[in-house]
């Protein structure tokens, strides 16, 4: 049989509302030389039927049906089967516009680029898409302009996102073994802290190629997750001093301290009366590593918004955090209010 020219990779969990769109988007793509693996990690409703189905209309569709063991090793599973000379990964309650992969893939030979990074709209709900946030300039980054803005993005900093989907992958990355986390929150970041830093050529282009379903989550971060995102960005600390690249140290210090905010305000908003204890706020805030990380966190990367909250953190001022998280929940209520009424229209 004829090596297919991409192999997607759609990692599937209990999505029988969402995953006949997936896959039904992909199926009428206008590039038809591919293989498509669903990788289906144990659902327990009817995505295993729903995914037999495409089988049985489409031979470039196979189902491999696993045990749970998240998204990180579902990818994995993926990867490994995979007979394309290009990989791209698809979640199983996103889809993909019907030139999506033709236009990555045409990107991909016409540069010769290790990584295409394509544009993508969020969608909220079952609603339409409503947000341009990931729209990209088409530029091609080489060298060590493609490593460094690689490895900003994924901290979050770089001119592009650090999500697995909506990217076209020279199968060749794949040739050296990627190590695995052993994650279930933050896969993403690890898997292209790996990638970018391998790929001699990175391009994006500015043609929307995937639609993300954006709120299938919440807002909360519990503190199993919490725990998960600390152990990422040790990883990617170290596997970043192992390839002397330090001059990313004060992204990574910035990016820890993100995730202890984000936990605060967990706590904070979201928590109940135990988590909202004072001393148990205090007790995060007086935390070494925070600390520790606030210290050495220049004041050049703490944008002006923010400033004043970095500052109470280092002071260890407790009340007037709590008061500052429970202003700010305000109004990312009233923002999304906002973003849920435009989506309607």
């Amino acid at each position: 049989m004829k090596r297919p020219e991409v192999s997607i990779i759609v990692s599937i969990y209990n999505k029988q509302k969402e995953i006949k769109k997936c896959l039904e988007s992909i199926r009428k793509q206008t590039f038809t030389d591919f293989e498509v693996l669903m990788i289906d990690d144990g659902s327990t409703d009817r995505t295993p039927e729903i995914c037999k189905a495409f089988t049985g209309k489409d031979v470039r569709f196979q189902h491999i049906y696993k045990q749970n063991g998240g998204l990180e090793a579902s990818r994995r599973t993926g990867y490994l089967m995979a007979k394309g000379k290009y990989f791209a990964f698809v979640d199983g309650d996103d889809w993909l516009p019907e030139n999506g992969i033709e236009l990555l893939y045409e990107e991909a030979i016409n540069s010769e680029a290790d990584i295409v990074i394509g544009s993508y709209k969020r969608v909220v709900g079952r609603l339409s898409p409503i947000s341009v946030a990931g729209v990209l300039d088409s530029k091609q980054y080489e060298g060590e302009e493609a490593v460094h803005n690689g490895m900003l993005s994924v901290l979050s900093f770089g001119a592009f996102p650090a999500y697995a989907w909506g990217k076209l992958y020279n199968r060749n990355l794949f040739d050296e073994a990627i190590k695995l986390g052993h994650i279930f929150m933050g896969e993403d970041a690890w898997l292209n802290t790996q990638l970018f830093l391998k790929a001699s050529k990175i391009t994006t282009i500015s043609s929307v190629v995937y639609y993300y379903r954006w709120g299938g989550g919440s807002e909360k971060l519990s503190y199993n997750n919490f725990l998960d995102l600390l152990y990422v960005n040790k990883m990617i600390r170290e596997y970043y001093e192992k390839n002397n690249t330090h001059h990313t140290s004060p992204y990574i210090e910035r990016m820890r301290v993100n995730l202890y905010d984000s936990f605060l305000e967990t706590m904070i908003v979201f928590g109940g009366r135990e988590d909202r204890a004072y001393e148990n706020i205090a007790q995060i805030v007086s935390n070494a590593d925070f600390q520790k990380s606030l210290e050495n966190l220049p004041d050049w990367i703490v944008a002006p918004e923010h400033k004043e909250l970095i500052s109470l953190y280092r002071e260890k001022n407790v009340s007037a955090i709590i008061k500052a998280k429970e202003k700010n929940r305000i109004r990312k209520v009233l923002k999304n209010y906002v973003l849920k009424g435009l989506s309607c229209i």
